[in-house]
């Protein structure tokens, strides 16, 4: 069994992972030639753990 930290550890990865993806996707389709991605992924990560975190605690004990 894992425990509550390590699901909120998976999900808050799965979040920061699918930011990642919307960002990338969205300046593939930008019309401008040259985009830089400069978001820094951490900090979502740090605010998705907590908001599950406190969730699955909630949920699960």
């Amino acid at each position: 069994m894992i425990s509550n930290e390590q699901r909120a550890h998976d999900l808050a990865l799965t979040t920061a992972k699918l930011f990642a993806e919307q960002q990338f996707e969205l300046a593939l389709r930008s019309p401008k030639a040259n985009i830089e991605i400069t978001t820094d992924i951490y900090p979502i990560y740090v605010k998705a753990y907590k908001a599950a975190l406190e969730s699955i605690n909630r949920d699960f004990n």
